[in-house]
């Protein structure tokens, strides 16, 4: 894949280029946005009064709410094991540290991660740059390894997977409880977006067949519907999990340090009749 990064100044609306860069450079694009958020975090852990401000200097400030439901959900199941498809270097143990320093605890490195990631190069910073962390990088997912974990992916991450129908099945079957945010429309559709990635849309009703014939219970918020797509997040487990995230949730809610953390929105029991139907 060709792609281009473009480094220089600009004042007003004038733009000077110094040096523009061409190849494969999506793992560079990659790498700068990640490390550039573990700086930030690092830095909001020593000082913080850098809290408040922290949503404000991450490349996706949406990393914050998705993330802090990663941690709930750690929290309330019985081993502490997370899994990410997509794990790219792993910046997720350090949004653990700062759930941890903001509600004084200790889990982030009790934790075991697993991730699948097909960069080597992401990969290699994964390993390195994390050393003193249970990390272990999965080609393909493992049931018997994963049936007590948490699992975690970004919408956009699920729709490169070509086959995302069968991976989506595979993990409602193999994981204790995830979530992740998606998108679906009304007619299977391919995009190729300008990252030079293509993203694979499944349909509403293959999605609904899913959630049907999983023994999972789901909850679902902010759902996002136009005349051909509908966007919304989702988490799944067993009843028990379910509850327990519910109520855990609505307590953090109340704690005003996670008033930019996405707490805003509430999180409910799916309707499969109405949630995702055009």
């Amino acid at each position: 894949m060709n792609n281009f990064l473009t480094f220089g100044t600009y004042k007003d609306k004038s733009k000077k280029e110094y040096e523009t860069l061409y190849g494969n450079l999506y793992d560079e694009y990659m790498l700068m946005r990640y490390f550039k958020d573990i700086y930030n975090i690092k830095c909001a852990l020593e000082d913080k009064k850098k809290l408040i401000n922290l949503h404000q200097k991450l490349h996706d400030k949406k990393d914050l709410k998705f993330n802090l439901i990663n941690y709930i959900l750690i929290l309330i199941t019985k081993k502490p094991i997370f899994y990410e498809f997509g794990s790219t270097i792993f910046e997720k143990i350090y949004y653990f540290k700062l759930f941890d320093n903001i509600l004084n605890k200790k889990i982030s490195n009790k934790i075991k991660y697993y991730g699948t990631e097909i960069s080597q190069k992401l990969n290699f910073f994964s390993i390195n740059f994390h050393q003193n962390y249970k990390i272990k990088l999965l080609k393909k997912l493992n049931k018997n390894i994963l049936k007590s974990a948490n699992f975690y992916a970004k919408g956009v991450t699920l729709l490169y997977e070509k086959n995302n129908y069968v991976l989506l099945k595979n993990i409602f079957s193999y994981f204790e409880c995830g979530h992740f945010d998606f998108s679906i429309v009304n007619k299977r559709k391919i995009y190729k977006i300008n990252t030079g990635n293509k993203l694979y849309f499944i349909t509403n009703n293959k999605f609904l067949e899913l959630l049907k014939n999983s023994k999972k219970e789901f909850l679902i918020r902010n759902i996002k519907k136009n005349k051909n797509k509908i966007y919304f997040e989702i988490i799944f487990g067993n009843k028990k999990i379910i509850n327990n995230f519910l109520f855990y949730y609505n307590k953090i809610k109340r704690n005003q340090k996670f008033k930019h953390y996405g707490v805003n929105k509430n999180f409910r029991k799916i309707s499969l009749k109405k949630d995702l139907i055009f």
